[in-house]
């Protein structure tokens, strides 16, 4: 295995309160609804890393914005995880947002979700 790649388990915070968190991020198609809170999804790693699932994030306004770039991400949707089987063990490239998109660092990682 590369020195590049490391293992980790990926804990899935789905849940009232813990999936949905809210952002202050806004962008130039939020700007007539100032302080319209968004949502995105986010795993936990053993490292104890927050990252997030996908690169965008729903706003109550119905809009979707893009996560700031160079934030950590899995290529997900919320949807897909979500959709999981509860303790499904499966892996995920980790990798950064670059305009809305997972673009992946090639670090794989084993990722358990959603508890």
């Amino acid at each position: 295995m590369s020195p590049l790649v490391r293992t980790t388990i990926c804990f899935f915070c789905l849940g009232l309160g813990i999936f949905a968190v809210n952002s202050t991020t806004r962008s130039e198609s939020d700007e007539e609804f100032p302080g319209d809170p968004c949502l995105y999804g986010v795993v936990n790693t053993s490292f104890n890393e927050a990252v997030a699932v996908g690169c965008t994030q729903l706003c109550f306004n119905g809009s979707r914005i893009n996560r700031p770039d160079n934030t950590s991400c899995i290529n997900k949707t919320a949807e897909e995880v979500e959709a999981l089987p509860t303790y499904t063990n499966f892996s995920c490239s980790v990798g950064i947002c670059k305009n809305g998109t997972c673009v992946s660092l090639k670090n794989k990682r084993r990722v358990k979700g959603p508890l």
